[in-house]
């Protein structure tokens, strides 16, 4: 998976905000004035990954309901992948409740539950890493993620086990934004958010490595320049933003494509890992791009005549 600016330029500025503030005066005297002087480390430890990614998570389901509803801006809405399936009210409907139910009850209760945990971030202004480190561990988060997201995932495609949890998530066969987190409350937690929560924790990191990681996960724009991967469409829930992005439907600008997560909504069995594509290359779960453009447009020549 070759670096592309155009396809990463999202990623790369959350990024480049969060180096700039553990670099910068403005960015010290923010997060003392306004984060430790206000809430107690225990708070901070508990529930700020928890009130940034439930901000954040919601904020992008919102923006992406409004473009599924109103069909604009057409820069968005004409790249959809597959045309022929329609995002509706409906569908909003039928996936409301549960996201709710993750979103709000099960992540607040993990948040909770990883206040005991023995392992905790770093807080303080002193603890503020530098950006070899930010960076580092940004990285080994990624990695983490990768093969826990990647282990999980796979497991719960097995066919024992897919038709009583995964098969709830694959009810929508072309993916929506808030469609990512619609899923069976076990494999919410094992799939979705472990792989993504440990990381931080297991690494020591500082709480602001855990912010940038859960909000965007640039870990593959770090590792896609140095470690291009024999395929460029390998994309998977990694992040909230890229995530809402990915499992948009839209080849959103500014952000990776999301044809290879729709290619594994079609298809189940390839496309199991994120977006870093590292256990999908070795386990042989990576489609060709000449597989994602043929499975696509066989797709849509299926759908179309479902639909006239």
């Amino acid at each position: 998976m070759g670096f592309s600016f155009t396809e990463n330029i999202g990623q790369g500025l959350i990024l480049a905000n969060f180096v700039l503030i553990i670099n910068s005066d403005w960015g010290r005297a923010l997060w003392q004035e306004h984060v430790l002087q206000r809430f107690s480390t225990a708070q901070i430890q508990t529930w700020g990954t928890y009130a940034v990614g439930f901000g954040i998570t919601w904020i992008m389901y919102f923006i992406f309901f409004v473009i599924d509803m109103s069909q604009k801006p057409a820069a968005i809405t004409d790249t959809k992948v597959q045309p022929a399936v329609p995002v509706t009210y409906a569908m909003y409907q039928k996936a409301l409740p549960r996201v709710l139910f993750n979103s709000v009850i099960l992540n607040a209760c993990l948040a909770y539950a990883g206040s005991f945990s023995p392992l905790q971030l770093k807080v303080s202004v002193d603890e503020f890493p530098s950006t070899a480190i930010f960076l580092r561990d940004v990285a080994g988060c990624g990695l983490i993620t990768e093969f826990g997201f990647y282990g999980a995932h796979y497991l719960f495609h097995h066919p024992s086990i897919y038709k009583h949890f995964h098969k709830i998530h694959h009810e929508f066969t072309a993916p929506m934004a808030i469609a990512s987190t619609y899923a069976h409350p076990l494999e919410h937690v094992v799939a979705n958010v472990l792989p993504i929560a440990v990381g931080p924790f297991i690494l020591r990191s500082h709480i602001l490595v855990a912010f940038c990681f859960t909000i965007m996960v640039p870990a593959t724009l770090i590792f896609s320049i140095h470690h291009p991967l024999p395929t460029k469409l390998i994309e998977d829930t990694q992040g909230i933003i890229n995530t809402a992005c990915v499992h948009s439907g839209y080849l959103v600008p500014g952000f990776e494509p999301s044809l290879a997560h729709d290619y594994h909504h079609m298809k189940f069995n390839f496309c199991y890992g994120t977006s870093l594509g590292i256990c999908d290359w070795m386990f042989g779960t990576t489609p060709t791009d000449a597989e994602l453009e043929s499975q696509y447009h066989a797709r849509m020549a299926k759908v179309s005549k479902k639909v006239e």
